[in-house]
């Protein structure tokens, strides 16, 4: 088994035999630990009701399993935090459950036109949030 360095970024994906969204990241998240991933399984298999436990028994109930894919490794937080907004942004669309788009905040006429991403940070169930601006 590949051991990740300290920090990664891994996506979670629909599988072949789901053909209408195969391929398509539901979700990016960020790890240290080699049980990161396998904790989302447990918090959809204890029923957690957030947007991605709903996509991951989506898969369940079809009968596969959901596709699991470290992307990004680093030993540097700060590096796999950016790797982690990036990677939001590239694979935002309606089946990405980790993003909730907000009505745009402007603190000063610098930030007018840019939307705020709200990132969950804690996705069962969403405790606390960070925002960055595309």
């Amino acid at each position: 088994m590949h051991i990740p360095k300290s920090h990664y970024v891994y996506e979670f994906s629909y599988p072949e035999g789901m053909p209408e969204i195969a391929g398509i990241v539901f979700y990016v998240g960020k790890g240290t630990g080699l049980q990161r991933m396998d904790q989302h399984l447990r918090e959809a298999a204890n029923g957690c009701d957030c947007g991605k436990c709903k996509a991951i028994r989506l898969v369940w109930d079809t009968g596969h399993v959901v596709v699991r894919r470290i992307v990004f490794e680093s030993r540097s937080n700060s590096k796999t935090l950016n790797e982690e907004k990036r990677r939001i942004l590239l694979h935002r669309s309606p089946h990405l459950t980790n993003v909730i788009q907000a009505t745009p905040i402007y603190t000063n006429e610098d930030d007018n036109g840019k939307l705020p991403i709200i990132i969950r940070d804690e996705d069962c169930p969403p405790d606390s949030k960070s925002i960055f601006w595309t």
